[in-house]
């Protein structure tokens, strides 16, 4: 089981350790940062890129604060649609983490097509092996076939997993700002056939 709930979002290694113990599967555990609406304020303000590094690779190599409990995977990263200034500095941060413990990075996209892409940018620029980078809620995202065939011709994984949302609901993604754009999220069997298409 991967449990990619980083800082921001509540992490809890030693309740992920009981569950582990309790249960007998391996669970692995996200480092990094979410959405920058979920980091407070005070704790931003201190937050350099090298703070950031660090924060994450000890987290991988040594383990949580005093736990010795240690992150397998950089994620899931969050950035929103436009991505702040403080999401492309923990996603540039998470680049050079990976670089320094070969940890895979997963990242949650902003509600655009755009923004996969443009995670993509700032992680290739910042050095990012993109074959170990997984892209979430693609299927919520991207409505577009070639579009999704753009994103996987950049070597990301695709992350199709809103799977079970079986209910009609119209959704806002936007092409920019200026251009909204009313969707239906698909549906399991809309997701599959998506699936199948790009295989």
């Amino acid at each position: 089981v991967v449990d990619m709930t980083n800082n921001g979002i509540g992490r809890d290694p030693l309740a992920l350790a009981r569950i582990s113990r309790a249960t007998g599967l391996n669970v692995v555990m996200g480092a990094g940062y979410y959405t920058e609406a979920t980091i407070p304020q005070e704790v931003r303000t201190g937050l350099t890129e090298d703070k950031m590094v660090d924060t994450i690779v000890r987290d991988i190599t040594d383990g949580v604060g005093k736990t010795g409990i240690r992150a397998g995977i950089i994620g899931e990263i969050g950035t929103e649609w436009p991505m702040s200034d403080f999401e492309r500095k923990s996603l540039r941060a998470s680049a050079i983490a990976q670089k320094e413990t070969g940890a895979p990075i997963n990242v949650h996209t902003g509600t655009s097509p755009s923004s996969p892409f443009e995670i993509v940018r700032v992680l290739e620029a910042a050095g990012g092996d993109l074959s170990r980078v997984g892209i979430s809620h693609v299927d919520s995202r991207i409505f577009d076939h070639r579009i999704a065939v753009e994103l996987a011709r950049t070597g990301v994984y695709l992350g199709y997993d809103s799977f079970s949302l079986e209910g009609w609901y119209e959704r806002r993604t936007v092409l920019s700002e200026d251009n909204p754009l009313k969707c239906d999220v698909p549906n399991d069997a809309g997701r599959l056939n998506e699936i199948l298409a790009l295989i």
